[in-house]
């Protein structure tokens, strides 16, 4: 599995700020430790797990109590898939 070099991940959480201010939107990343929870326009994770599917998890849970878009990525950094809730 391709984890994300410094400049690709540094690239997708500008873009992740850019898509911040078109919409409400949490995302979930590869990053150096495991899977990061990340909300669009945050500079940090709100949380980073060792398993993508606990963070997946996690990610939709916030999703549904805050009416927000969950946007899952691959390792490479591509979107998987995308829920609105």
């Amino acid at each position: 599995m391709k984890k994300l070099d410094g400049v690709a991940r540094a690239r997708l959480l500008k873009r992740l700020g850019e898509l911040a201010s078109k919409q409400n939107s949490i995302h979930v990343i590869r990053s150096d430790r495991g899977w990061a929870v990340t909300r669009a326009g945050a500079k940090r994770a709100t949380r980073v797990l060792p398993d993508k599917e606990d963070a997946i998890k996690l990610a939709r849970s916030l999703a549904v109590r805050d009416s927000m878009e969950l946007m899952v990525h691959g390792p490479n950094g591509n979107m998987l898939t995308r829920e609105c809730y």
